[in-house]
């Protein structure tokens, strides 16, 4: 099923960001550099002369929170919640109706993978080629395959059983991917030219919305598929999506940003770090995590308990909403005591979720309380997991590399961490529905809560061997 980790997980959806060096927007006087620095550090054009983005001011402090930019402001907000609800809100019905299909839980976690798969493949890509694409066009296309592609999947129902229905719902799904990896490139390509002296707030609120979407799509799904049926979710979320695409074409207004450069050096220099290294993994396993359930819990609930797709959508929401609540608080604790303890923590608990919400059989029969708890319990214990995880790369990419600039570091882990998401979707359902279908439901959460624990006790014993050498180097 489609569940997904909110917000400051996101976005997975610029790994663009990871190549984009952010210097402080102001121009500068070109500067002269030796061969020698050239060799020594990678760097490529990304933004050759001017885009399509003509007129707006980039100098810090003076981005126009006017009328007209506010309003769009909050156009693509809803276009980020939109989307972000596509992406979730088939998990309380489509592999229930997949599998009457004929599909087997790994088709369905196949079909289920595709988009996410396209958003990892094609973000790169997008980043790169965004200065011949424009980001007005790069946002309204992907608007319009989001849409397009979401109003489609709600005739899958009438092909006929097989290979057509696989096929068709796969390509489709893949479509999906592509227009949310180009909608959410020009997106937050945009953001911080509009806002330069409010990238951070600005940023925080499309997360935010981008985890309501994710939080609030399968409720809304199991609602609409309760009311009408398999095509009503998608025909009509699919139609709102369209409808973003006139207000964003009006309002968009040309504007001009200061060519920016890829960089590598940095990037190659910090896979050296084997604790960095096992951070990335961290969130690779964590959205793998949420996304493990996307093609088996709907059935386990139906079979197990009898749920409806309303009733499945609410248990859904369960870890998201926890998660949510406690991403800010976790965070900020982080900040004060220090992230790599919350971190092995989260991963402790995320683990007991996963033995409790089948449950393993040897620990009790299933029951419906224990599974919600378990959901609850897994949200408790991923926001500590992930959230940390971000400001911990960051300090050891500082403290590796003092003499770069913080900006570059940023979107260095920035980037880095979208593409552990993208990652992380992608595999969760196809390693759950394959594990589901040659075990069963509870083997195979038992068999992903031991390699959260095994990710737990790692991470663990990789931070001692660090402090105790930095200990042993120190005066």
């Amino acid at each position: 099923m489609e569940k997904q980790l909110p917000a400051s997980l996101s976005r997975q959806h610029s790994v663009n960001a990871l190549m984009i060096e952010r210097e402080a927007t102001s121009p500068r006087p070109p500067q002269q550099q030796s061969p020698a620095a050239d060799e020594e550090e990678e760097k490529t054009p990304l933004l050759q002369g001017k885009s399509d983005l003509e007129g707006v001011s980039t100098k810090k402090g003076t981005g126009r929170w006017n009328l007209r930019t506010l309003t769009l402001l909050v156009v693509l907000w809803i276009a980020c919640i939109l989307i972000s609800s596509c992406y979730s809100m088939i998990a309380p019905f489509f592999p229930h109706e997949a599998q009457k299909k004929g599909c087997s839980l790994l088709v369905v976690g196949v079909i289920l993978s595709a988009s996410p798969f396209c958003v990892f493949t094609t973000s790169p890509i997008f980043g790169y080629l965004l200065p011949k694409l424009g980001i007005r066009f790069s946002m309204i296309f992907g608007f319009l395959l989001v849409g397009v592609a979401f109003i489609l999947l709600g005739f899958l129902q009438d092909l006929p059983d097989g290979w057509l229905f696989i096929v068709a719902a796969t390509v489709l799904r893949m479509t999906e991917g592509i227009g949310s990896s180009l909608a959410f490139t020009g997106m937050y390509t945009l953001l911080p030219v509009l806002f330069p002296s409010r990238v951070g707030l600005v940023m925080g609120v499309f997360e935010v919305g981008s985890g309501l979407g994710f939080a609030v799509g399968p409720p809304i799904g199991g609602l609409l598929y309760t009311v009408g049926g398999f095509m009503l979710p998608f025909v009509s979320v699919g139609a709102t999506v369209l409808l973003i695409i006139p207000p964003t074409f009006l309002l968009y207004k040309k504007t001009s940003c200061q060519p920016k450069v890829i960089s590598f050096g940095v990037i190659r220099r910090l896979s050296g770090n084997f604790v960095f290294v096992l951070l990335l993994i961290s969130q690779v396993i964590c959205l793998t995590a949420l996304g493990f359930l996307n093609p088996t819990f709907q059935p386990f609930l139906h079979k197990q308990f009898g749920l409806d797709e309303l009733q499945v959508g609410l248990v859904f929401i369960c870890a998201p909403a926890m998660y949510m609540i406690l991403a800010a608080i976790f965070g900020a604790l982080a900040d004060k005591f220090g992230p790599r303890g919350f971190i092995v923590s989260g991963f402790l608990i995320s683990g007991v979720s996963f033995f409790l919400i089948g449950p393993a059989t040897f620990i009790t029969t299933p029951r419906l309380w224990l599974t919600i708890v378990a959901s609850l319990l897994m949200g408790v214990g991923l926001a500590p997991a992930f959230i940390p995880s971000y400001s911990d790369l960051l300090k050891i990419a500082k403290t590796q590399h003092p003499e770069v600039n913080t900006e570059v570091l940023t979107g260095v882990v920035s980037g880095l961490t979208s593409a552990t998401l993208s990652l992380g979707e992608f595999i969760g359902p196809l390693l759950g529905a394959s594990l589901t279908q040659f075990t069963d439901f509870q083997t195979s959460t038992v068999l992903l809560g031991q390699v959260l624990w095994a990710q737990a006790f790692l991470l663990l014993g990789a931070t001692l061997i660090d402090r105790f050498h930095n200990h042993k180097q120190s005066p």
